[in-house]
């Protein structure tokens, strides 16, 4: 990843993990919960760690970056503490996690739809002041 500027690949890649971990543990959660536990945790520290390289690439100043890191961050941690909730909500209706991991891998494709418009060639739209022409 550290070659190429574009992380959209990788991004894909690590949420591609995530979705054969939820649709596996969803679909037959004890053929291989080892191997299911190890697609979700790769994708899953992946996903965060490529996303903290691209809050950097969007702005070079280190701290403007690190503002922009930790709105993302917080705001991410914010959205992700409602998961739980989400998940024995959708628990309650069947006595199982398969809609809760339905619901999850859901939200993986949302996020490949997402990151497909993360093009370095357009980080200066989203931060003209921080990227001179």
């Amino acid at each position: 990843a550290a070659k190429n500027h574009d992380r959209r690949f990788w991004l894909t890649v690590t949420l591609i993990s995530q979705f054969i971990g939820f649709a596996a543990i969803m679909i037959i959660p004890m053929s291989a919960p080892y191997l299911w536990s190890i697609f979700l945790g790769c994708g899953l520290g992946g996903c965060f760690s490529m996303m903290m390289i691209v809050a950097l690439d969007h702005i070079p100043d280190p701290a403007q970056a690190g503002a922009l890191s930790a709105l993302m961050q917080g705001g991410g941690f914010i959205i992700a503490a409602f998961g739980p909730l989400v998940a024995v909500l959708l628990r309650q209706s069947d006595g199982s996690f398969t809609y809760a991991w339905a619901f999850h891998a859901i939200l993986v494709i949302v996020t490949i739809g997402l990151f497909s418009r993360l093009n370095p060639r357009h980080y200066a739209k989203a931060y003209p002041a921080n990227h001179p022409t």
